[in-house]
């Protein structure tokens, strides 16, 4: 999609405005770095669709892609431009906790998504009773 404009934000949304491209970043910057990772914190992403996503992120320089030594496959990582979207993605999070939520429907509420969410949010070594909190 090009807007053939000269303008920052149609040049931006000419790279991360594509259907599921923002989404696919979030899940980076939270740190999915395997296709099965990142399809799974996306469930209705088809695989076909995240490889275009990631290879057009990897051609922006969004993303690096490495081979997994030893195994198949490659693991997936942010760049700096990559990255420096994480302010952004978190407003556009806040902007949707106040004006979006009203529209959510039962469809919306995924537990599996959740449980990812949460799982990734923890950090072991803060807990309560752990031997790194104690010191």
């Amino acid at each position: 999609m090009e807007y053939s404009q000269f303008c920052p934000v149609a040049k931006a949304t000419e790279i991360i405005g594509e259907k599921w491209t923002l989404l696919i970043i979030r899940e980076l910057l939270m740190g999915g770095t395997r296709f099965n990772a990142l399809q799974r914190g996306l469930s209705l992403i088809s695989p076909t669709i995240l490889t275009k996503r990631l290879n057009s992120l990897e051609a922006q320089g969004l993303v690096v892609k490495k081979k997994i030594q030893g195994q198949r496959g490659y693991e997936y990582f942010p760049t700096a431009s990559c990255k420096e979207l994480l302010p952004i993605i978190r407003q556009i999070g806040d902007w949707g906790m106040r004006w979006a939520r009203t529209h959510l429907t039962e469809s919306d509420y995924d537990v599996e998504l959740l449980m990812l969410y949460l799982q990734r949010s923890v950090v072991p070594e803060n807990l309560i009773g752990s031997s790194a909190s104690e010191i």
